[in-house]
């Protein structure tokens, strides 16, 4: 039996990462990380055999069960982008979990079993993350539109009205006069 599954107390480490077999719980540096239940359990079985394939069979009759009707294929591989996203793991690129085409895949962090009892969470400044504040350049942009439209509308406010909604709209000047018939 390897080290990973030998612990007593069920708290398996992996990087600065930790997973209670127990109650299905991810840290990252002594802070919980979201994982849904599914997701857990697939992990949990993943470490439980470092370095060794997991294959497709054995994850759906582990963790769904022989007697369970699902779309596995879907269910699963929303289980591993789950993982990856907590785990901040790349499929092109793996640190933890390597994916082997149509067969399964393999955990390929080094795991370590035991208590170890988490460092102090630090205050240390952590970088924004990109997405998080992705929005900010659009919302910039629109801004400086939005002031530029509205100084155009009160420097030139005729050639703005016919730029924005197309053709003339100067006042007609000009009476056109008919023949009229005597009847």
């Amino acid at each position: 039996m390897n080290t990973a599954t030998s612990s007593g107390d069920g708290v398996l480490h992996f990087g600065v990462f930790e997973l209670d077999l127990h109650s299905g719980e991810l840290c990252k540096s002594g802070h919980k990380t979201a994982l849904r239940p599914q997701a857990a359990k697939v992990l949990a079985l993943l470490i439980s055999r470092p370095a060794q394939l997991v294959t497709r069979e054995e994850l759906k009759d582990e963790i769904w069960g022989p007697d369970t009707f699902v779309d596995f294929e879907h269910g699963l591989n929303l289980c591993i982008r789950q993982i990856r996203a907590a785990l901040g793991d790349d499929a092109d690129t793996p640190r933890f979990i390597e994916t082997l085409p149509r067969r399964g895949y393999r955990f390929i962090a080094p795991v370590e079993a035991g208590s170890k009892s988490p460092a102090p969470p630090t205050p240390a400044l952590v970088p924004p993350s990109r997405s998080r504040f992705a929005w900010r350049p659009a919302v910039f942009f629109l801004g400086l539109l939005l002031i530029i439209g509205i100084a155009l509308a009160i420097v030139h406010p005729r050639e703005f009205r016919e730029t924005l909604f197309g053709g003339s709209v100067h006042p007609v000047r000009t009476i056109a006069v008919l023949p009229l018939l005597n009847l």
